[in-house]
């Protein structure tokens, strides 16, 4: 599992998924879906957490990526109206990741998601 962390600040999600493009691109794995649910994870860890966070990535049976804040505050679905500009990150990785979750701990929660492998993208 490689992992790194970030303030955080806007440009963290630059950093964040550059990271996991990174792990990835090295092991020949496609960044689709993996570097959009990261982003919406990251997003809001820089709107609601307001803490440092760290994103690890575990590249074994399936793509675990884990991020990481030091908040106690467990995030939920929510609707979002159409009108809505925000809101809908969760139902993106619900709709998109294999499984996912969120696990608590004395410093704050992890929210995790797993994909599958795919091999680099053809364009």
């Amino acid at each position: 599992m490689r992992s790194r962390s970030f303030p955080p600040e806007p440009t963290s999600a630059a950093l964040a998924r550059r990271f996991l493009a990174e792990v990835l691109q090295e092991n020949g794995t496609d960044e689709w879906p993996g570097t959009l649910l990261l982003s919406e994870l990251v997003a809001n860890v820089i709107d609601h957490a307001r803490t440092e966070f760290t994103v690890s990535v575990d590249l074994s049976d399936a793509i675990r990526i884990e991020v990481s804040d030091g908040s106690a505050i467990l995030p939920a679905l929510q609707e979002a109206s159409i009108e809505a500009e925000r809101g809908r990150g969760l139902h993106l990785l619900d709709q998109m990741a294999g499984s996912w979750g969120v696990e608590s701990g004395p410093g704050g929660k992890t929210i995790w998601f797993e994909v599958s492998h795919t091999g680099p993208s053809r364009v």
